[in-house]
Formats: C-alpha cells, sequence, structure tokens
C-alpha cells in the first residue's frame, strides 16, 4: 500500500515565498480577527436598541462564550494574537447578548 504524500506548503514554496505568503496570510487573519466578531452586531442592535430578544438563546449564546474562553486562553498559550483579539471581541459581544437576553428576552 502507497503512503500518500502530504503536501506542505514550506516545502512546495522557497523560502522567500512562503515566508511572503506566510505574511500575507497573517495579515488576512487579522483582519478576519477584528472583523467576523463585528457580525453580531445586528443582533446587539436588536437586543439593545430595539429591546427585542424574542427568539435569541441564552445557552447558544453561553456556550459561545465559553469556547470562546477556551479559544482565547490557546490564543494566550500561543501568543496568536489574531486569536486572542478576536476572542476578546467574541467575549465582549457575547456579554453583551446574555446580559441584554437577560434583561429583554
Amino acid at each position: 500500500m502507497k503512503k500518500k504524500k502530504r503536501l506542505i506548503l514550506n516545502e512546495v514554496l522557497s523560502k522567500k515565498e512562503f515566508t511572503s505568503f506566510r505574511k500575507r496570510f497573517d495579515v488576512l487573519m487579522y483582519v478576519l480577527g477584528i472583523l467576523v466578531p463585528l457580525s453580531v452586531l445586528p443582533q446587539l442592535y436588536n437586543i439593545w436598541i430595539l429591546q427585542d430578544a424574542s427568539g435569541v438563546s441564552i445557552i447558544t449564546w453561553s456556550l459561545f462564550l465559553i469556547s470562546a474562553f477556551i479559544w482565547l486562553l490557546y490564543g494566550y498559550v500561543h501568543r496568536y494574537k489574531p486569536v486572542i483579539i478576536a476572542n476578546l471581541m467574541w467575549i465582549f459581544s457575547e456579554v453583551f447578548i446574555i446580559v441584554g437576553v437577560s434583561i429583554y428576552g
């Protein structure tokens, strides 16, 4: 039985190309780390401005919060700034959603 060879970028690209790719990828991850947590802004608007938390599950958002804390710890242990930034933003958003659901739900 033949063993499959894994495709690893740093084996395919030259060191210079890989370094360039990695830098661009890091920038993308920083941008996503900031933009993706902002996707909950419409939910926050409905809860805090319209004072309508109908259909929002506090259990689901609590589980998201626990997950974000675990990811934050992972990012801290590995010193991955994009993971730390993204999960700090998620935690901030999730706490506001949970509090809002508790008040208006």
